[in-house]
């Protein structure tokens, strides 16, 4: 069984609607991907978290150093992990896959004087 891209897009902010309607009637067994930057406003730990139905993956910064592994086919589950960043801009990549049933993914931070 083979992969089909069916949509790209360049988004300023990630807004994925996985609900009923969506992804030209996609509801299971599809992957959804982002890459981008995100600013970082202060230099210190920062908590990233996902919160998925079914599997998701959180990589920060340029070395593309995994910080949440919430992988697996599951009912919505959140999995965190925390990171050392500078302030200013850094890379990120999260991949999301839904399965069967629910599809619900959700992106958490937080940091100095930035509540998660």
């Amino acid at each position: 069984m083979g992969v089909e891209k069916i949509d790209e897009w360049v988004a300023r902010r990630i807004d994925w609607d996985i609900g009923e309607g969506s992804l030209r009637g996609q509801s299971d067994n599809f992957v959804l991907e982002y890459e981008g930057v995100i600013w970082i406003p202060e230099a210190g730990t920062w908590t990233f978290g996902t919160k998925s139905d079914d599997g998701s993956k959180l990589w920060l910064d340029h070395n593309r150093e995994l910080v949440v592994d919430n992988d697996g086919v599951h009912g919505a589950e959140e999995v965190t992990g925390t990171i050392e960043l500078e302030a200013g801009f850094t890379s990120i990549w999260v991949k999301y896959f839904e399965k069967d049933w629910g599809a619900m993914m959700e992106l958490y931070m937080g940091g100095p004087n930035f509540e998660y």
